[in-house]
């Protein structure tokens, strides 16, 4: 069953009486599936809330780095490149992407820094 609230495949695939195989499949378009089965597996995915393969809810993604990553000169322009390739490919998916700098956290003059939040 669903582990985390989160639908996974196997979930829909044992409601519909199906392998896991062929969901995959239906859902990702690779592979045969007769249209009038995927097309069942896509709207038990929907009513699933399964978060179907190339929707990006919402159709924003947020980048964080480290201060220390973006200034680290011999990095720099591999980092750049990472950048501008990760921008192309989100405008093709008409994505937005919003950068933030994570910074460290200092507990005191003498003491080692601590790592900011998670996320």
């Amino acid at each position: 069953m669903k582990q985390n609230g989160r639908t996974r495949i196997s979930d829909i695939a044992t409601r519909l009486g199906v392998s896991t195989a062929t969901v995959s499949r239906a859902l990702t378009g690779n592979g045969y599936v007769r249209e009038a089965l995927a097309a069942k597996i896509r709207a038990a995915a929907v009513e699933m809330n399964y978060t179907l393969p190339g929707s990006v809810t919402g159709r924003r993604v947020l980048l964080v780095s480290s201060q220390e990553a973006m200034i680290d000169f011999q990095r720099s322009q591999f980092t750049m490149h990472v950048l501008a390739g990760l921008q192309e490919r989100a405008d093709a998916q008409d994505i937005r992407v919003d950068t933030q700098i994570y910074q460290a956290r200092t507990t005191c003059k003498t003491c080692a820094t601590q790592p900011g939040p998670r996320m």
